[in-house]
């Protein structure tokens, strides 16, 4: 079953200053789509896993199609982490990032995960 992902990019100026990149696994066209900031990636995963649910709930031959996210491809000196979150009943929230590139559990569900996910890139929400 496709999982739906947030990914957090984090980009170094040389002032010091950090810019974030957000995107979110789209397991229908199976690319990451850029989202403006994370309440608008966080609402996107939402209905991507509303979507994916309804799917997996009906039993739709068309869940066959979905692609889970990729094993990363980013090149080894840019910072990035991400959460997925599984569509089943219990939800699973699984993190990794640059330094550890196998899924792990995360604690304390989706606040969990999604704290977790921005810790490991030193992004603070507003």
């Amino acid at each position: 079953m496709s999982r739906p992902t947030l990914r957090i990019i984090r980009h170094d100026a040389p002032d010091g200053s950090a810019k974030f990149d957000f995107q979110v696994w789209d397991p229908w066209g199976a690319a990451y789509t850029p989202q403006p900031g994370l309440p608008e990636a966080l609402h996107t995963i939402d209905t991507m896993l509303d979507r994916v649910r309804q799917m997996w709930v009906a039993q739709d031959s068309g869940q066959s199609s979905l692609h889970d996210v990729p094993d990363p491809a980013l090149p080894d000196d840019i910072e990035w982490a991400e959460f997925r979150v599984s569509a089943q009943a219990n939800k699973v929230h699984e993190t990794r990032n640059f330094d550890a590139r196998h899924w792990r559990k995360a604690m304390g569900g989706r606040a969990g995960a999604v704290e977790t996910t921005c810790n490991e890139v030193g992004y603070r929400p507003a």
